[in-house]
């Protein structure tokens, strides 16, 4: 079950997009398919980029050590061997397009020492980014793919640290108001965010005034 699957919006039609876990050749892949936007001005695509760098080289880091999963298989086997181990892994968000998986977003994350999932960077990918079809929802498809991860894992907690861009994510995504630099996800709030990704997947449930989020 490496596989965890969740809605988007792209181009007005509803799309099933997927997170994964990246090997070392997808995070390669990914990081080489940001070069046409290196130099694109606008912020918002600047830091996705930016994010997406650090994320790698830190998976670096841990890979180099032994202490990064490829897979939801490897991952578990390394907290079989070491219940308190910290494992880093990369999760990529794909949508088919032409026949390809087109990425759109990835998540950098840690399974700490007391079995909690740490957050530590979100990115969303420049393609889900563009203005003339912008790919709404992956943000918050990417936490309900973690959430899914968490309850395979039997992990009770996801946290990580917000920043003054990205609070206001969090906020909505969470319905609590204010969210300062750190951010948890908790059974509550796992089973809202599978409740509002169940309702998007079933448009009659959606109420027309009901807003998106990134």
């Amino acid at each position: 079950m490496n596989k965890f699957p969740f809605q988007v919006k792209a181009g007005g039609l509803l799309q099933t997009a997927l997170l994964r876990f990246a090997s070392k050749a997808e995070i390669q892949r990914y990081h080489r398919s940001l070069s046409p936007f290196a130099r694109q001005a606008t912020t918002i695509i600047r830091e996705a980029v930016e994010f997406t760098r650090l994320a790698a080289k830190r998976w670096r880091y841990y890979a180099s050590s032994g202490e990064a999963a490829e897979s939801l298989a490897n991952l578990q086997r390394k907290v079989q061997r070491d219940s308190t181990c910290e494992v880093a892994f990369i999760m990529v968000a794909t949508i088919r397009r032409e026949r390809h998986d087109l990425p759109v977003g990835l998540a950098y994350c840690r399974r700490t020492w007391c079995h909690h999932l740490a957050l530590d960077f979100l990115a969303l990918h420049p393609h889900a980014l563009g203005q003339r079809e912008r790919v709404r929802g992956v943000g918050s498809g990417i936490v309900f793919g973690l959430v899914q991860l968490a309850r395979v894992l039997r992990i009770p907690r996801i946290w990580g640290e917000a920043t003054v861009n990205s609070a206001p994510f969090y906020e909505k995504l969470l319905a609590i108001r204010p969210v300062k630099d750190l951010f948890i996800i908790e059974a509550p709030e796992m089973a809202a965010i599978a409740e509002r990704q169940k309702k998007i997947s079933d448009p009659i449930l959606v109420s027309p005034t009901t807003g998106g989020l990134p």
